[in-house]
This record gives structure tokens, C-alpha cells and sequence, in this order.
């Protein structure tokens, strides 16, 4: 399956064995987005538009992170 349109490499969130990233990758690619994202934004930024930012779905998101006040405190 090809990657979204404008995906970032291995956050898909389509399984894909040869270059699947590990849990902790990922939630490290998704770190370095949103510091820039709540950088921009501010804290009140949408998740919604930071997970279509990544490339991913917000379920995906929160699969990594279990609530915006989580992915807040790793930031």
C-alpha cells in the first residue's frame, strides 16, 4: 500500500514489516512534530490538525499518546 500523501516515512500507521518503526520511534517523530506544531499554535493547537500534519489518523495519535495533556508533558 502506498504511503499517504504528504506522510511522514513509518507513520502511516499501515503495517508494513520491512520499514514498520518501532512504538518508541514513532512516539519520537511525533514528539519532534509537535514541538514544532505547539510552537506555532500554542498549547491550545488541535490534535486533529497536528496527527494531519504527521500524516496520520488522531487515533493513531492517541494509540502513542493516551491524551493531549501526555503528549504536552513529553514536549
Amino acid at each position: 500500500m502506498p504511503r499517504q500523501k504528504g506522510a511522514a516515512p513509518g507513520l502511516t500507521g499501515q503495517a508494513d514489516s520491512a520499514t514498520a518503526e518501532s512504538p518508541e520511534d514513532r512516539e519520537q517523530q511525533i514528539v519532534e512534530k509537535a514541538i514544532k506544531h505547539f510552537a506555532t499554535h500554542g498549547f491550545s493547537g488541535s490534535t486533529r490538525e497536528l496527527a494531519k500534519q504527521i500524516g496520520v489518523t488522531q487515533p493513531l495519535l492517541y494509540r502513542s499518546f493516551p491524551s493531549k495533556d501526555a503528549l504536552i508533558d513529553r514536549v
